[in-house]
């Protein structure tokens, strides 16, 4: 590595790692002064604030954890700065990157899925107060009512299993890019002579099973070989051989793509039951996954451009946000905005 190259690399680490900290500064401080002062947010938003926050603060010693992985020489017991092995390049963990990828994930969903619920009851509330029209607060009392039928709360459990889905899919890219994966099969649909997957022998090797504290060979010639167990084999190919890792992510972004057209299927069957925003963001979603595949096919055949790589990750975010705004349209209001309604109503009665 040269050291303009160095340089570039600490440039990059260094903006990440400031914007890192100035995120936790704009939100963290704004959200402690808001859950402080009594009447400003509710107990449910209060708490979410508060957990949104502690999120980022964890994301920021994932982090270190991470990059500290990667200065550890996995030969020597040693720092490897102290004493390098040869054969040695410096790599982070690809389960910790994978960690701190999918904290950040998940802390931007968690802001994403808060905002929707804010927007959306304070338009409730907007509803309840128009004029003081019987209309509007039958309305939103009629709309409290569909989100609790069992079609709607089935609709629910379909959307959130769907977003845990990109969810698995997007951190096995993470294990994808800790692993260099995408280098290995840089051809779609096949993965080598015309195979859709490799040989059984590249998929399950041995080198890449569990460990125990046995070897996996024994040194003994005489004896015969130690041979892994079938859950450590499987269970160590699927997160640490790249070929497997690959092959895996590959299926779910396929499976997907399919899930998501039978969701939009779904959606519109279910339109009339639904609030207007759900169907919507169900259509973004399934369009954003079509191009999300096609980033991917162009990323890999291309052989891992960094500009493609970086459209790829931040289309997997596009995605989750759709889905996590399905979601957030979906949750039933909170407990004050419905007893407001509740107390307008009677007032209505009364009058």
């Amino acid at each position: 590595m040269t050291l303009d190259d160095f340089k570039k690399i600490f440039m990059w680490e260094w903006s990440h790692r400031i914007l890192g900290r100035v995120i936790g500064v704009f939100f963290g401080v704004p959200a402690i002064y808001f859950c402080l002062r009594h009447g400003m947010v509710t107990k449910d938003v209060r708490w979410k604030l508060l957990a949104i926050t502690a999120g980022i603060g964890f994301q920021g010693l994932l982090g270190w954890i991470m990059v500290a992985s990667g200065l550890k020489n996995p030969y020597e017991d040693e720092p490897a700065t102290a004493q390098p092995h040869p054969d040695w390049t410096p790599r982070v963990s690809h389960f910790k990157l994978a960690a701190h990828l999918g904290t950040a994930f998940l802390v931007y969903m968690g802001m994403v899925y808060t905002a929707v619920n804010i927007l959306r009851d304070n338009g409730l509330a907007k509803m309840t107060r128009a004029g003081a029209a019987a209309d509007s607060v039958k309305l939103f009392t009629d709309r409290m009512a569909i989100l609790n039928t069992p079609a709607v709360r089935k609709y629910r459990r379909v959307a959130a299993g769907l977003l845990g889905l990109v969810f698995v899919t997007a951190m096995w890219g993470a294990f994808v890019a800790g692993l260099d994966a995408g280098m290995v099969y840089s051809e779609f649909p096949t993965m080598g002579e015309g195979r859709i997957l490799p040989p059984q022998s590249e998929l399950l090797d041995s080198r890449y099973a569990i460990r125990t504290q046995e070897p996996i060979s024994s040194p003994d010639v005489t004896k015969e070989p130690i041979q892994p167990t079938f859950s450590r084999l499987w269970l160590g190919n699927l997160t640490q051989n790249p070929v497997t890792v690959q092959a895996v992510h590959r299926f779910l972004g396929i499976s997907t793509l399919l899930s998501m057209f039978g969701f939009l299927r779904y959606s519109k069957k279910m339109k009339p039951w639904l609030p207007a925003a759900a169907p919507r963001f169900a259509m973004g979603a399934v369009h954003m996954t079509g191009i999300q595949v096609l980033l991917g096919i162009s990323t890999l055949i291309y052989m891992v451009p960094i500009p493609l790589a970086a459209m790829h990750q931040a289309g997997s975010v596009v995605v989750l946000t759709f889905m996590t705004c399905v979601l957030g349209v979906l949750r039933k209001p909170n407990q004050m905005l419905k007893y407001y309604a509740k107390m307008r109503s009677a007032s209505k009665v009364h009058a």
